[in-house]
């Protein structure tokens, strides 16, 4: 799997996504494809560090059992590819029919470690009425202690 990336070859500075501490990392590409992730000596989150998480996030980005399209379980179990489209029509009609019939907070809805921008833009969504908004624990922030877990902790100083 290729990424439309601008640089083909070389280092990009980018921000690990594996938790939300967003330790600073560079990037080793060839020919367009990630070969190399190692932490950003100069960002001061990490500080030149980086957890086994974020080091395995090529392996993850290429693993070839990787869900890259919606999947709808079906009534024997097994799964079948929809498409985007086919998904956000269904989801979105089966949680308007539970806020419909049980109320908004009825809602739960996971975000999971990567997605800490959301917790940030929660408040500003118009008509966000769930109380059931949840997301993963933070095991480290770099912000406060980069020797911890997942905030370059590992020791993979470089």
């Amino acid at each position: 799997m290729k990424a439309d990336a601008i640089v083909q070859n070389g280092i990009v500075k980018t921000l690990c996504r594996m938790c939300d501490t967003r330790c600073g990392t560079g990037v080793y590409l060839r020919d367009g494809i990630m070969v190399d992730i190692r932490p950003n000596e100069d960002n001061p989150v990490n500080k030149g560090r980086m957890c086994n998480r974020g080091v395995a996030a090529i392996d993850l980005f290429y693993h070839p059992d990787r869900i890259l399209k919606p999947r709808k379980r079906l009534s024997d179990g097994n799964f079948s590819e929809i498409s985007w489209d086919q998904a956000m029509d269904e989801i979105s009609a089966r949680m308007l029919k539970i806020k419909k019939t049980y109320g908004a907070r009825a809602i739960a809805a996971w975000k999971g470690e990567a997605l800490g921008f959301f917790q940030q833009e929660e408040d500003r969504v118009d008509g966000h009425e769930s109380a059931g908004l949840s997301h993963a624990v933070h095991v480290g922030d770099g912000r406060r202690d980069s020797k911890r877990c997942q905030a370059g902790g590992g020791g993979y100083a470089v």
